[in-house]
Formats: C-alpha cells, sequence, structure tokens
C-alpha cells in the first residue's frame, strides 16, 4: 500500500500537481518512521506506535518549509516584476497602466540623474509640455509666465516655487509629428498627431533604411562620416526642475500622460539663459515604438487634415499644434539668440508650416478621409506625389511591401491604405457629384 501511494503521488507531481509536494514529503516521513526492524507493524500496534511518533510526523524538517515559503515567494515576486513590466494594449492602443519603458540608449539611471542634479530631477518638455504643464498634479505648480520674466529668481515666492521652468534647447534632436495619439488628441477609431523627438541618427536611419547587401563595416564607417559632416539639428523646448520631495509623484504622473508609446530618455540640454549644459529626462518615441505613424511623417498634408480635424479627450488636435507654434514664436520674440538659433534651423523643425496648412485647411477647404487598395494604376488611389519620397505608399501598419514607381505612385496596393481627398468649403452643400 505505501508503495502504491508512493507511485501515485509521484505521477501526480510530474502531472504537473505541485500542490501534491508537501503531502508527498510527509507521506515519506510518515513511511519510513513506520517501519520497524523486520518492516513490519503489527495491527494492534500501529495505533499506539502513531501516538508515540505523532511528534516526529508533524514536525517536518524546517528546512522543506522555509524551501516551499521561499518558492512560493519568488513565484509572486516574479508575477509583481512582470506587471511590472510595460505592455502595450492594441485595444486601447497605450502602455497598460501607464507602464513605460526606458529607452535602450539610456545612458543614466534615476539615481545618477538626481544626483548630478542635487537631487532635483529636470524634464526636458517639446510637446504640450511647453505650454500646459497640466491643471493638476505636481507640473501644474510651475508659473510659465513668471519664470520667463524672473530666471535668476529674485522674487521669494518663485524662488519658493517647487517646480521652475527654463528655456532650453537639444542639440541633435528633431521635433517630428508622427507618433499617434489615442488618448490624448484622438481615439482609437480616428488617432490624433503629437509630436516625438528623434535623433539625427534616427532620421537618416529612418530615411536611408540598410539593405541586407548593405550592413558592411565600410557602409558603416561611411555612414558615420555623413552624419559627422551634417550640422546638428536644434529643438527648442521648456526645462522643469522639480524638487526632490515632489520627484517620485511626478514620475507616475508623467508615465502615465506619457503612456500613448513613450519611453523614458536622458539627454543633454542646454540653458538659453546661462549656457550650461544639464542632463535632463523626457520622454519620446523612436521610430520602433507602436504608435509610430511613419505615413504622416512622410506627407505632411495628410498630417495637416488630420490634426484639422481630430478630437480626443484631451481637446481638439489643432490646439495642441497652434499652442506649440505660439511657444515657438514667443521664445523668439523674447531671445534674439533664440530667434538666430530658429531662424538658422527652420528645416529642422515643421511646427509653423503644418500650422499654417491646419489653418488654411479650416478655413478654405473640408478634408475627407478613405480607405483603398487594389489597382492603382491609373492613380485612382490618389497615390501620386511631386517626389519620390512623397509617393512612396506605406500600408497603414507601416509596413513597406508596395513598389515605388516616381512620381506616379505604386500600380498595385494589397493592403488598405490612407486616402485623402480636400474639397474647397465652396462646394459644401452641393451634391456629391459636384463635390
Amino acid at each position: 500500500a505505501i508503495n502504491f501511494m508512493k507511485k501515485i503521488m509521484i505521477k501526480s507531481l510530474f502531472l504537473g500537481f505541485p500542490e501534491f509536494l508537501p503531502l508527498f514529503l510527509l507521506f515519506i516521513y510518515f513511511s519510513t518512521n513506520l517501519s520497524s526492524v523486520n518492516g513490519f507493524v503489527a495491527p494492534d500496534q500501529s495505533f499506539s506506535f502513531l501516538r508515540s511518533r505523532r511528534n516526529n510526523i508533524i514536525r517536518l524538517p524546517s528546512a522543506i518549509i522555509m524551501s516551499l515559503s521561499n518558492a512560493k515567494g519568488q513565484q509572486q515576486q516574479q508575477q509583481q516584476q512582470q506587471q511590472q513590466e510595460p505592455q502595450w494594449d492594441p485595444a486601447t492602443q497605450t502602455y497598460k497602466d501607464g507602464i513605460v519603458p526606458a529607452h535602450e540608449s539610456m545612458s543614466l539611471s534615476l539615481e545618477e540623474l538626481l544626483s548630478l542634479n542635487h537631487g532635483k530631477l529636470k524634464i526636458f518638455g517639446y510637446g504640450s509640455l511647453c505650454w500646459h504643464p497640466g491643471s493638476k498634479g505636481v507640473l501644474s505648480l510651475a508659473n510659465i509666465a513668471e519664470d520667463e520674466h524672473d530666471h535668476e529668481r529674485k522674487d521669494n515666492a518663485v524662488a519658493k516655487r517647487k517646480v521652475t521652468t527654463d528655456p532650453g534647447r537639444a542639440i541633435g534632436y528633431q521635433r517630428c509629428w508622427a507618433q499617434r495619439s489615442a488618448d490624448h488628441r484622438g481615439t482609437t477609431e480616428f488617432n490624433g498627431i503629437v509630436c516625438t523627438l528623434l535623433s539625427d541618427e534616427e532620421v537618416w536611419r529612418f530615411h536611408h533604411p540598410r539593405n541586407g547587401d548593405d550592413c558592411g563595416e565600410d557602409m558603416e564607417e561611411m555612414e558615420k562620416m555623413l552624419m559627422q559632416s551634417m550640422r546638428p539639428s536644434m529643438t527648442e523646448g521648456l526645462i522643469y526642475t522639480v524638487d526632490e520631495d515632489l520627484v517620485e509623484h511626478c514620475l507616475a504622473e508623467l508615465d502615465f500622460r506619457e503612456k500613448g508609446g513613450y519611453a523614458r530618455d536622458v539627454i543633454d540640454v542646454i540653458e538659453d539663459e546661462t549656457g550650461n549644459i544639464v542632463k535632463a529626462l523626457l520622454y519620446r518615441g523612436t521610430p520602433d515604438n507602436p504608435a509610430f505613424w511613419k505615413r504622416v511623417y512622410l506627407d505632411l498634408r495628410l498630417a495637416a487634415a488630420i490634426m484639422a480635424v481630430a478630437i480626443g479627450p484631451s481637446g481638439h488636435n489643432d490646439v495642441y499644434l497652434l499652442n506649440l507654434d505660439k511657444f515657438l514664436s514667443h521664445a523668439a520674440k523674447h531671445s534674439p539668440a533664440v530667434a538666430l538659433a530658429l531662424e538658422d534651423h527652420a528645416e529642422d523643425d515643421r511646427t509653423g508650416e503644418l500650422a499654417k496648412m491646419v489653418k488654411m485647411l479650416q478655413n478654405d477647404y473640408r478634408p475627407i478621409f478613405l480607405f483603398g487598395a487594389g489597382s492603382n494604376e491609373h492613380n485612382q488611389l490618389l497615390l501620386s506625389g511631386h517626389n519620390d519620397e512623397c509617393s512612396a505608399v506605406y500600408t497603414s501598419n507601416g509596413k513597406h511591401d508596395v513598389k515605388f514607381t516616381g512620381g506616379y505612385g505604386a500600380k498595385v496596393v494589397d493592403e488598405l491604405v490612407e486616402i485623402l481627398l480636400v474639397v474647397p468649403r465652396e462646394t459644401d452643400g452641393g451634391d456629391a457629384a459636384s463635390a
């Protein structure tokens, strides 16, 4: 009977029932102590034998109990770590629970960053943070207007504020309008567009993707030389400084705010007033993030049309764009040095150009959005452009699996692509044929 029970429990363990382990160990201990010299205990002696052995039976080795407890604790710890790992949710098009990743190029840990800034957290904002720190939360303690007129913190009220701002710029980075927004300036059904920050190398890689034959050392060296010969880009923004006791809450709020595909990163930024270079945290989405929208990055007209009409939980998409454009114009008026830098780097930032296009669309045209696929031999899918880059066809999932045919677009498109029709507003009210 003992041998039979052993076989049953061993099979149970191998079949994936670890809950039998404590019972199995207890049974082994029990059966071992139940053996006499001859290996047998008479029935009339068994109960007295059990009573004499009850303390030994219930007293399992403490090492076994501790190992079982430790195993359970490790399992719970692994589950907690998995819950803390960033997980992209396709349904909401955001990272679950506001847990965002850290960029792979992030050179400093959070502790190292805080140590460099004497316990304070510096954050570089290049999008909505330039004009909207928030109506509540840690960053809402900032007063951008007051800080602008008192950079030296001579006013006691400003000096005592726990969150302050300074204008600053990032060198070697471009503000790019290529990030889908399903949680702020659009919805999951109709995404809005917000900006992200790409390094010059990332922009180069995006426009010059490597083929299988282009991965040699000579090609890499040539690319490095070309990128080094190019003038670094510049992005104007706002640097927040957060007191040490508010850092934890601030990061939790920003992680949730930037959950739409962004990742934490640390870069060098230059303070406009002092010229000092400081390390700052920022949130940016690289071309491989799940919310990066390749089509609108290449097609400025489509991007402008979307931003002219998109609306999300945080408001109208055009408000995001136009307020950022106002911030840049104001920064140029306030500082001649900033004005000169923005003029020299005008080609690095399409914000002003997009703002003009959005205003024109809203005043004079009505955009109509369609999706199409199939034959495009006669450009019936309206995919032709003025040059090869604009006519490059990107499917909605970002794959470039269609062929380029110069300025005439692809002849056949296998997957749905976005199609934009722009109708003059004077045709509004007419029938479909006139439109």
